[in-house]
């Protein structure tokens, strides 16, 4: 085994370790979940010598001490991976190894955001954990179908396969973002005032907050103009914010925005992607930058 693969092996088994220790003391929804019974770890030292015999130290504890993953000051740090992986394929000139790097570097993406999700989800209040769970799986849903657009593009080239893991990687990184900015707020609110752009790939977006309100966290009153990078065509039209309500209707977190063009739905959201879909038909499907 080479040393990428040792790594990566290494960072799954950590994955694995840290969800079963996480879900241990998860709820959702009120609920105890009981997925880490699930995780097969190693067996439980059962005596003194059965620890000395084991760890290089004797370690006494007290009778009844509970011991367990989360008591111990331990955390998975993939900062160092990622770097390595990403000055690896910066490097890189043969397409093998480009597609190789790149597709690893996704998968320690991916695992980075499995833990941000579970620690944004372990904040959340029981009641909004279900909520935050369904979104989660649709992202996850439009992630996979944003790879499968951008790999498409060259599906045959010897390039698809590092253009798919290209638009996987940005989506996590902004999805990763988002959720750090979103730990820990009650709400974020449309915001007022100045227009948002967002820059993508190939259109530029500029959202104008029109409503009358001051301090309105919904409103219907949107305005959108995007612009094709290519052709220079644009349309304005006209809509309204998208949030995230509880069961009485209380406006729980803003999402992004949404317009409409005949059976055509323009969706802009706030982690920086622009959706455009004509009944299950996805036309559109890009990720950006707010400016």
């Amino acid at each position: 085994m080479n040393k990428t693969q040792t790594t990566m092996l290494t960072i799954g088994l950590l994955v694995v370790v840290a969800f079963c220790a996480f879900m241990g003391g998860m709820h959702v929804g009120g609920k105890e979940t009981s997925a880490a019974s699930e995780c097969i770890l190693p067996a439980p030292v059962q005596s003194d010598s059965d620890v000395a015999e084991a760890t290089p130290g004797h370690v006494h504890m007290a009778e009844g001490t509970p011991v367990s993953l989360q008591d111990l000051d331990w955390r998975l740090n993939l900062a160092q991976p990622i770097r390595q992986f990403e000055e690896v394929l910066d490097r890189a000139s043969a397409q093998q190894s480009m597609n190789y790097t790149s597709a690893n570097l996704a998968l320690v993406y991916d695992a980075k955001l499995y833990l941000a999700f579970h620690h944004y989800l372990r904040g959340l209040a029981p009641e909004r954990r279900g909520e935050a769970l369904v979104e989660q799986r649709i992202w996850l849903a439009r992630r996979d179908e944003m790879r499968s657009l951008a790999y498409g593009k060259y599906e045959g080239g010897s390039m698809a396969s590092l253009v798919g893991s290209g638009a996987f990687i940005s989506a996590t990184k902004r999805r990763l973002a988002y959720l750090e900015r979103a730990q820990g707020e009650a709400y974020i609110t449309a915001r007022q005032g100045a227009p948002r752009k967002l820059v993508t790939d190939y259109y530029e977006v500029t959202i104008t907050h029109l409503c009358d309100t001051e301090g309105c966290v919904e409103c219907d009153n949107m305005q959108y103009h995007g612009v094709s990078r290519l052709s220079g065509n644009a349309i304005t039209l006209m809509g309204s914010t998208l949030s995230s309500h509880s069961p009485d209707g209380t406006p729980t977190r803003f999402r992004g925005y949404e317009f409409r063009n005949g059976n055509t739905t323009y969706r802009v959201l706030d982690e920086g992607w622009l959706v455009v879909t004509q009944g299950d038909k996805t036309l559109i499907m890009e990720d950006g930058t707010w400016q």
